[in-house]
């Protein structure tokens, strides 16, 4: 674990570099792929289920990419993330390039990318381990909201704008993106990591969970998160699918969809600022209550679209100092040779609704109107927030400066379960950040 200021750690740097490419592509698909679908003829239903299928796989091969991440070393389970992923959008680029894409030809690429992004974010988060000291954690979770909402900022107004101009090359741009990653990401050496093995990979996967499962904020997170991020993935299918009714551009659209991150960004540069005045515990309420309150305010202002820009934007501010908190509060507490299995088992309870969301705006956008689906979505928001006050584990959650390993640890040694790991955490790409999927 490096000792060096952030501004100096070379492989740190590098990795920011590298995972600001991977979630650069990621960000564009929240354009690109629905649109493709729509230009070639697809309802918002059918959208939808290109976007479900694609979250279904990212979040079903997330119960196993955190045992691999810790088998292997984490600069290889990356790289093999984001090859991958180069793979997928470079060959869907060729077909839509040569008209010879098809709807089944979409599904089964977005399927095959969702599947090894989710290698990305155990990854991440063992690489960070690796490189940065625990003092730093809190700063380099802030770097990594900063990162992670700037792509999010940039996305959907290039992918918007890029579809405009030629599907193909917007696509292809995804690819570009994933080699850049592949060839500025940092080197891991295998001996730093590698841990003797007392269990089979299955039982690796599982000690993952019991880890989850047995941790009272641990759970309480992650329900919330599960609710939370339903919504928030509905919500840009449902309006990109009205704008794209009402005749809106396509670059128009591409603003919008990446206005949250504007707030996010925005929000990113007092996280740190954040984190080390504020209970976790607050920061979520003020995350939740802001969410489901302008979710709630969509109902009736999205008609005017520059207004709900600045609504979307507003609701991603608070996102950046709670899932800095959170994700400082899981690498800290959490053993190295822990870390993959661990993230991913909080990723998947946390994600576990994520595939439902464009489905489920897609359906009710296609059969009772935008207003019906803005209307189950703020619900939904709104019902996050109720579960997350009536929970006094949620409210207690403390302030990071209050937190050791020791007094977090989730099980007793009377437990007599083979884990001494304890933690919280919501991370809706680690796992599931609240709000990545906007």
């Amino acid at each position: 674990m490096s000792s060096l200021s952030l501004k100096n750690n070379n492989k740190f740097r590098r990795l920011v570099a590298a995972t600001a490419g991977n979630e650069l592509s990621q960000a564009m698909t929240v354009v690109t792929i629905p649109l493709l679908v729509l230009g070639m003829g697809g309802s918002a239903t059918t959208a939808g289920i290109i976007v479900f299928s694609s979250t279904a796989a990212a979040v079903i091969s997330q119960i196993f990419a955190g045992a691999l991440t810790d088998r292997f070393t984490a600069g290889m389970t990356f790289r093999i993330s984001l090859l991958v992923q180069l793979l997928a959008w470079g060959f869907l680029g060729a077909a839509v390039y040569f008209d010879a894409s098809s709807i089944v030809i979409v599904l089964c690429v977005v399927i095959v990318a969702g599947a090894f992004s989710s290698l990305g974010a155990p990854s991440e988060h063992a690489l960070v381990k690796s490189f940065v000291s625990n003092e730093q954690l809190g700063s380099a979770a802030a770097v990594s909201q900063g990162r992670e909402a700037a792509a999010g900022l940039l996305g959907g107004p290039l992918g918007g704008a890029l579809m405009s101009f030629s599907a193909a090359w917007a696509i292809w741009l995804q690819s570009i993106l994933h080699l850049f990653a592949l060839v500025i990401s940092p080197s891991q050496r295998r001996e730093d990591t590698e841990q003797p093995r007392e269990q089979g990979f299955l039982g690796d996967v599982v000690e993952g969970f019991t880890v989850v499962i047995s941790h009272r904020g641990l759970r309480i997170i992650t329900i919330v998160a599960a609710i939370i991020n339903l919504p928030i993935s509905a919500l840009p299918l449902a309006l990109i699918s009205y704008y794209e009714e009402s005749g809106i551009n396509d670059g128009l659209i591409g603003i919008f969809a990446s206005s949250m991150g504007v707030g996010a960004f925005l929000g990113s540069l007092v996280a740190g600022w954040l984190t080390s005045r504020i209970r976790v515990g607050i920061l979520g309420f003020i995350s939740l209550g802001g969410l489901g309150a302008l979710c709630a305010l969509l109902v009736l202002i999205h008609p005017w679209f520059g207004w709900t820009c600045v609504v979307s934007a507003l609701a991603g501010f608070s996102l950046p100092a709670f899932n800095s908190a959170i994700g400082a509060y899981t690498i800290a507490v959490t053993p190295e040779s822990h870390i993959g299995r661990v993230v991913a088992a909080t990723g998947v309870p946390g994600m576990i609704l994520m595939p439902l969301g464009p489905l489920m705006a897609g359906l009710l956008f296609d059969n009772t109107g935008i207003n019906s689906a803005l209307g189950v979505i703020a619900s939904l928001s709104l019902f996050a927030v109720v579960v997350a006050l009536m929970s006094r584990d949620f409210r207690e959650l403390p302030m990071l400066s209050q937190l050791t390993e020791q007094e977090i640890t989730g099980y007793s040694k009377s437990d007599e379960v083979g884990c001494g790991l304890g933690f919280c955490c919501v991370d809706a790409e680690v796992s599931g950040d609240v709000g990545d999927a906007a």
